[in-house]
């Protein structure tokens, strides 16, 4: 007879009369062998799988000395040592499985190497099999029936210089990583293997998928979307159909974003406390990307409808506004506090306003507000100016230039002029005048002057 766990012999009663060490020996040597030994796992070139670890490295030597080496599948690895090392390069997904009935716990440390995202499990019997980590030393526990980490906390992990959350973030098992040296964020994907009909995605084990998440290759291809679940082994979805065994990269819907910050005070949201001027802080500092289409601050409601301005209001009091009223609200406004004196707006360097160039349609020419405060018009022929979209308060110049000399303009009919009648402009060709009006919603007119005999 033998024990269940570790393979001790236990004698028969008068059973080794008279040579007592055979036993004894024997057994004192498998008990430092479980304390003490290494079974190290060579995975290269290893494709079978499970790989079932038996109790007794060889029917004639059941307790070889430390250290014991397994090379691929060529042959079977023990379970007695308390250590286990795996090490080489790994090409396939491994499970290596202790029989059913034997309990104990081991350091397992997975050293393996891989391009492909393949993983090593450990499992008893037929259980559920429990992942190691690459580069992961973990202590399993097994009662004989199920197997779990010894600590089963979802703790946060990470590097000296950097701060990582684990899987139960709400990034459904992908883990952000923040490096405070360089401020950098990284949104890493969570890796699984599985088979993709059209239709249907099932994973070899539970994947913590949601819906709306993007599936991918390792070359970063678009393979579809998780649907609803089904179980936490099945989802409905939507995309390329792959064969059995393939590995999928899931990113959450909102991969392209670096980072959202939830909500968590009722008045400001997300409070940003910057430093001290003398250390060159910000509060709050937004850079765009490296691509011309890239935004530094683009701002949507909830419903995805866009906000037609962005407001910063100086008094510390509630902003008053819809933002999704309609267009003719203002882009950006900038509200100082009025209970003080200092400057609403101070701009330090050079501050400038695109010239819009306004061309003419038959003898028509359109100056519109919404462009640009400044203007541009040569005249090639005489014009009726029309003018629109104006705001309340708005200051708007335009550069008149006669091109062909003697081109007259009809000026809208609520242009009000200085002292009641509209001016004679330059008539030469080549030279300019400058119009400058100011435009009051309350009456709905144009405040203008101008300044004429600019020679080019």
């Amino acid at each position: 007879m033998s024990t269940a766990n570790k393979n001790l012999n236990i004698p028969a009663n008068n059973s080794y009369t008279n040579t007592w060490d055979v036993p004894v020996n024997t057994n004192f040597t498998g008990i430092d062998y479980a304390l003490g030994g290494v079974t190290s796992i060579n995975v290269t070139g290893a494709s079978t799988s499970p790989v079932l670890m038996d109790g007794s490295y060889s029917s004639t030597y059941p307790y070889p000395p430390n250290n014991i080496t397994v090379s691929g599948n060529g042959a079977t690895p023990s379970y007695i040592p308390y250590n286990i090392t795996i090490y080489g390069t790994l090409t396939t997904n491994l499970v290596y499985r202790i029989p059913s009935g034997v309990s104990g716990q081991w350091s397992v440390y997975n050293n393996t190497t891989t391009t492909s995202g393949n993983t090593i499990s450990f499992q008893v019997g037929t259980g559920a099999p429990l992942l190691i980590e690459s580069g992961k030393r973990r202590l399993i526990v097994s009662d004989g029936t199920n197997l779990m980490l010894a600590n089963s906390a979802s703790d946060a992990q990470g590097t000296p210089n950097s701060l990582q959350f684990n899987s139960g973030s709400t990034f459904a098992g992908s883990s952000l990583t923040y490096n405070p040296s360089t401020g950098a964020y990284s949104l890493d994907p969570l890796v699984f293997v599985g088979t993709a009909t059209i239709s249907q995605l099932t994973t070899t084990y539970a994947q913590p998928l949601v819906s709306g998440m993007i599936l991918k290759t390792s070359t970063g291809t678009v393979l579809g979307t998780v649907a609803s679940n089904i179980d936490s082994k099945t989802w409905n979805y939507s995309g390329t159909a792959t064969a059995p065994g393939a590995t999928f990269y899931a990113y959450p819907a909102s991969a392209g974003i670096a980072l959202t910050i939830n909500s968590y005070d009722g008045q400001y949201g997300q409070q940003i406390v910057a430093g001290t001027i003398a250390d060159n802080s910000f509060g709050l500092r937004i850079k765009a990307g490296t691509s011309s289409n890239d935004f530094p601050i683009y701002i949507s409601t909830n419903d995805s409808t866009p906000i037609d301005y962005f407001k910063m209001d100086g008094n510390g009091s509630t902003i008053i506004g819809n933002q999704k009223a309609a267009s003719t609200l203002p882009t950006l406004t900038v509200q100082g506090n009025t209970s003080s004196t200092q400057q609403t707006l101070k701009v330090v360097g050079g501050a400038a306003t695109p010239t819009y160039d306004v061309s003419i349609s038959g003898s028509t020419a359109t100056v519109d507000c919404s462009k640009s405060n400044m203007f541009n018009l040569s005249l090639t022929t005489s014009i009726t100016l029309l003018i629109s979209n104006p705001y309340n308060g708005q200051s708007i110049n335009i550069f008149l230039h006669q091109g062909a000399g003697n081109s007259s303009v009809t000026w809208p009919s609520n242009f009000l002029w200085q002292y009641g009648s509209a001016p004679t402009l330059s008539t030469t060709a080549g030279w300019t005048d400058i119009i400058s009006a100011i435009y009051r919603s309350s009456n709905a007119s144009w405040y203008a002057t101008i300044n004429t005999g600019y020679q080019s």
